[in-house]
């Protein structure tokens, strides 16, 4: 990859802000914290428009929901409004096929090319997982923004079993530039599709004299069972990746030997986590392109709050504990330490800027071995309000069981949280969570038959991440609907039922892949909240009229029975980031707990489904009955 030393032609250049991961409106219910990725934004789009770039390039989670608030999107639509439009020229000759590149948009145009705006810095964008279309419609804050003609909303992909990419073709004297998008889609997923080779980028004409860009959002570090994208997927003609998802940033560009191309890793404008990765330094870039050389101008924000990330042990403290009063010691201790070396250490991260925020983020993630010298970590962290932003969690206490074992609680959920640190929760995705939870479970009597393990933590996802209250429910009519089915075409007899559903349960179990392929399908589906469709699924069940019990759910009872899903935090992804994206310990505990109850109540409900199946199909004689173990949900073949 050639470098560009010294601009010839300055007509020729590409001059390209390159952003990703805003996480708009994170913790905006915060009153210290709440306004800070809105401050950050601000400085990306007044640096864009004083640097004069001729676009700006964002690689996902603009939003940190994907249906935002009022207030958020307010928020957003005023800053672009403010920083985009005038009457700068544009010198970028948009030359692709904008029917093509919009297609899934209501207004196919690139909006510098309508003659009812007045865009002088043209915004790009793909979706991420946090701001990805769902739900009614399968829509997403982004499609508002395009509809609304601030940004170019590309690389939303609507086929999920074939990928096809148009590149967005632009020229600037005599540069040429091709942009493919590839919005966020479930990692494990894109991986089958990339193996299959079932990812087709579209070659370009004069391919090999463009600059070639792949903007994606997907995990880039290997987060096992091929829940990320090696790089080695990538094509090899393209000249430059900009990655987004991963958090960290690391903005100096990486050489793809194998390859030939660039990876650029901007990393997130915003902390949405307290852990490691989110301390370091946050950087933009302003891409500079000519013919097919490029250079990176690396650009430091200066409104972000300062962050100070430490692990310590307090076995190497060394501490002489008093034998009485041990906890109020260690508190003491901890205390002093963050003052005198954390709170130093956030300061030299003041940068002058009137905007940024003065109380730095402080997060000691502190491995004690006794019980005696475990704390209340947020009362501690209280009394640090006058010096931290992070009022409840400036500590984090996690026991180092390298030398002890401890034993199990009677809970096999919640011991199976315990057993997970918190930083790891923080940076894993709530899907992740559930599955783990529910794996683990196998063979006893939570596990589950009828319903997969990843076909119901997707739903699990989509109803807490996502808001998504039908999930489930939708998941469980679906799964209902394709027994019935196959039941109904073998013709089975009644005395056959449950023998014959045993056998389909088994079938299923040998074909997980498929059915986390249903599940993706049909939480994608952009009709399936439609009233009729609604109706032809629900209307293969009738609940038994034999349970008046409102505090379980079963298939036709109503969003308001099932828990309202708490606050959302970083998923993988995130987490990346998740996979998993970020939250608080406590809201990440929570939301795992969550998931872990809602997954068991839908567990001990198959049951009920299953007697209502056998019903529809083979409906009760008056002098016979089918009797059904509530063992049935397990693999228990007995009465």
């Amino acid at each position: 990859m050639d470098y560009i030393n010294s601009v010839g032609d300055e007509d020729s250049v590409f001059k390209i802000m390159i952003a990703t991961d805003i996480h708009l409106g994170v913790n905006e219910k915060n009153g210290i914290i709440g306004n800070d990725s809105f401050v950050t934004f601000e400085e990306i789009l007044k640096i864009s428009r004083d640097k004069e770039v001729d676009f700006i390039l964002l690689g996902g989670d603009l939003f940190h929901e994907n249906i935002p608030s009022t207030q958020c999107l307010h928020k957003c639509l005023s800053l672009l409004r403010k920083y985009t439009m005038g009457d700068k020229p544009i010198t970028v000759s948009f030359d692709s096929n904008p029917e093509e590149n919009f297609k899934h948009c209501d207004h196919k145009v690139v909006n510098y090319l309508d003659p009812n705006l007045n865009i002088s810095i043209p915004v790009y964008s793909i979706h991420g997982n946090h701001d990805d279309p769902s739900g009614f419609g399968r829509m997403s804050a982004l499609d508002i923004l395009s509809t609304s003609g601030l940004i170019n909303y590309f690389g939303k992909w609507t086929d999920l079993n074939n990928i096809s990419l148009k590149p967005l073709l632009m020229s600037k004297g005599s540069s040429n530039l091709a942009i493919y998008g590839l919005s966020n889609i479930k990692d494990e997923r894109l991986h089958r599709l990339f193996a299959s080779n079932n990812v087709n980028f579209e070659a370009t004409a004069n391919h090999a004299k463009r600059f070639n860009i792949l903007v994606l959002h997907q995990n880039r570090a290997d987060r096992g069972a091929k829940r990320f994208i090696p790089e080695d997927f990538i094509p090899d003609f393209f000249d430059f990746v900009f990655w987004g998802h991963e958090h960290e940033c690391r903005i100096e560009p990486e050489h793809n030997v194998k390859k030939g191309f660039v990876v650029v890793q901007p990393g997130s404008s915003v902390a949405t986590s307290l852990c490691d990765g989110e301390s370091v330094e946050k950087h933009v870039g302003i891409l500079k392109i000519e013919g097919k050389k490029f250079e990176l101008q690396q650009i430091k924000l200066k409104t972000v709050r300062p962050f100070v990330f430490e692990t310590a042990k307090l076995a190497d403290w060394n501490m002489k504990l008093p034998t009485n009063k041990t906890n109020e010691a260690v508190q003491d201790y901890v205390a002093k330490y963050i003052k005198n070396k954390m709170l130093p250490k956030a300061r030299e991260q003041f940068t002058g800027h009137p905007d940024q925020p003065t109380l730095p983020l402080i997060r000691l993630r502190l491995e004690f071995t006794e019980e005696y010298e475990e704390f209340n970590t947020k009362r501690f962290s209280q009394s640090l309000s006058k010096y931290v932003a992070n009022v409840d969690d400036a500590v984090l206490l996690k026991r180092d069981t390298s030398n002890t074992k401890r034993k199990r609680k009677a809970n096999e959920y919640f011991d199976l949280l315990d057993e997970m640190n918190d930083s790891a929760i923080q940076e894993t995705s709530v899907e992740d969570i559930t599955e783990k939870l529910l794996d683990e479970s196998v063979g006893s009597k939570k596990s589950l038959s009828m319903l997969l393990t990843r076909a119901l933590t997707i739903g699990v996802k989509n109803f807490i991440d996502k808001g998504d209250k039908q999930a489930l429910e939708d998941l469980v009519h679906h799964r209902i609907a394709v027994i019935k089915g196959k039941l109904k075409e073998e013709s089975v007899s009644e005395d056959k039922i449950k023998e014959s559903i045993s056998s389909t349960m088994e079938t299923t179990m040998q074909s997980k892949q498929k059915i986390e392929d249903d599940a993706v399908e049909l939480l994608s589906s952009s009709h399936r909240s439609d009233r009729d469709t609604k109706t032809a699924i629900r209307g293969t069940i009738t609940m038994n009229d034999d349970s008046d019990d409102d505090s379980s759910f079963g298939p036709l009872a109503s969003s308001s029975q099932i828990a309202s899903p708490p606050a959302k935090g970083r998923g993988s992804r995130g987490g990346r980031g998740a996979r998993a994206r970020g939250t608080t310990t406590t809201r990440a505990r929570g939301r795992a707990r969550g998931a872990a109850n809602t997954s068991a109540n839908m567990s001990m409900n198959i049951s009920r489904y299953t007697r209502t199946i056998i019903d529809d199909i083979a409906p009760r004689s008056p002098n016979k009955k089918i009797k059904l173990s509530d063992n049935f949900v397990n693999d228990d073949d007995s009465d």
